[in-house]
């Protein structure tokens, strides 16, 4: 057994595939020419092989664009042309790339490379900072409880910090959903483009967050997985019970609410 590690399986195979996990192995090549990638179980395997069938299935959501691509990768190495002629200002930090509009905001992204933070939380006890004026502006609503973006729906009652996450919000009274699925066959669509991107890599097969936990090598689809499951090594339990005589703490704010449950 790998030494910290408390799981425990009904199945020698299910165990074994576990381990995979611990050791880094990844017996399930793809065949694919040129592909070269590989995988824990044959299920991931066969998932991602799909991708290489199912040719030019992820198209691109850019206005007046036709084309269409085998892989969410080869997708997003497209979409880097849209973004360069939108946005001509290109971050050169090694890794990064990301481009911007206006020099003004790539001034202030580059901040978060640098660590330099000039914009301080003024409220007592707090010491968070930020690259931008406008993100310690909304930072402070949280102290404050200020909310002054509500929701005009009649019974509604919901406001938010924010212009964006308000017209968020609205899509669940109007059922909007604008972010499509164009994988062949699918058709699912979401109310954030988060949401989407991560959706068609259940199509893909990838798993492009990486846990960089020594030894482990567990991948997730969303970097939301990846950070709960960092708790797992952390020992980390930041969603802690507020009842007076309760001092339980868990890793996510699903558990928690099942916790609550118990005190209702």
């Amino acid at each position: 057994p790998h030494e910290g590690c408390e799981w425990a399986f009904t199945t020698a195979y299910k165990l074994k595939r576990h381990e995979r996990g611990h050791t880094g192995e990844r017996p399930f090549a793809c065949p694919e020419k040129g592909c070269g990638r590989r995988f824990t179980t044959a299920y991931n395997l066969k998932t991602h092989i799909r991708a290489h069938r199912r040719t030019n299935s992820i198209a691109c959501n850019y206005e007046g664009c036709d084309k269409a691509f085998p892989t969410l990768h080869k997708l997003r190495v497209h979409e880097r042309k849209h973004e360069l002629q939108d946005k001509p200002y290109k971050c050169e930090v090694e890794g990064c790339g990301k481009v911007f509009a206006a020099m003004g905001v790539l001034t202030s992204h580059l901040k978060s490379h640098s660590g330099e933070r000039p914009h301080g939380c003024p409220v007592e006890g707090c010491e968070k900072r930020f690259t931008k004026a406008s993100k310690l502006k909304l930072h402070i609503r949280s102290h404050t409880g200020e909310r002054p973006f509500s929701c005009d729906e009649e019974g509604c009652g919901w406001s938010f910090t924010s212009a964006y996450k308000l017209k968020r919000h609205k899509r669940k009274h109007t059922g909007e959903r604008p972010f499509v699925c164009s994988w062949e066959g699918c058709h699912k669509s979401f109310t954030r483009s988060s949401h989407l991107k991560t959706h068609v890599l259940v199509h893909t097969g990838e798993k492009p967050y990486v846990c960089p936990a020594d030894g482990c090598g567990k991948a997730f689809t969303a970097g939301s997985s990846l950070n709960i499951h960092l708790r797992k090594h952390t020992g980390e339990k930041p969603y802690r019970c507020e009842e007076s005589s309760c001092n339980k703490a868990y890793t996510t704010a699903a558990n928690l609410r099942a916790h609550q449950k118990r005190h209702e």
